[in-house]
């Protein structure tokens, strides 16, 4: 590493054993790396939902489900609802990605129309779970009368589900 390493979702301090990263680089000889990128990789959160004008603080915030995610210097904000905020409820999907301390940063954040109530979703890793419920984020799912599916799609009954599911593991739920 040198002073010239550019460091992506993280910094210089927050590499230690077990952190996952990728490195862009070259050899310098048989023995020597020179890193020009480290990145480093973070657990992907995605939220849509209805959000109020009250949930948006621009130029430094969102909350979506009132989860708080932090603008971020690489957000993609095309429609300005961080950069502007906004008027009136409206529909809005963010992605971003979750630092070590579980704290979440927006990388996109799009206006998806009309608030729907009904078209509501969530993306994230599970941090506890007790059938039928589990948290994401700090919002508890109830999965009672769920559809489950693998990640190839196909069916599965909620006691599969659950037998297959881990704290960490990426969940995707939607519905109202």
């Amino acid at each position: 590493l040198s002073s010239n390493t550019e460091f992506i979702f993280g910094a210089r301090d927050d590499l230690e054993v077990g952190v996952v990263v990728n490195i862009d680089g070259n050899f310098v000889d048989a023995q020597t790396f020179d890193a020009t990128v480290v990145e480093f990789n973070r657990p992907v959160v995605r939220f849509e939902a209805p959000m109020t004008p009250a949930d948006v603080i621009p130029g430094v915030s969102l909350r979506a489900f009132g989860v708080l995610v932090r603008n971020t210097a690489q957000v993609r904000d095309e429609d300005l609802i961080l950069g502007n905020g906004l008027t009136q409820t409206r529909q809005v999907e963010v992605r971003g990605y979750l630092d070590r301390v579980g704290r979440a940063y927006a990388t996109r954040v799009r206006e998806r129309g009309a608030a729907d109530f009904a078209d509501v979703s969530l993306r994230g890793p599970v941090q506890t779970i007790a059938p039928p419920r589990l948290s994401i984020q700090g919002l508890e799912v109830d999965t009672t009368g769920a559809i489950f599916r693998n990640e190839l799609g196909q069916p599965l009954l909620a006691s599969e589900f659950f037998a297959l599911l881990a704290v960490t593991h990426m969940v995707d739920a939607s519905g109202a």
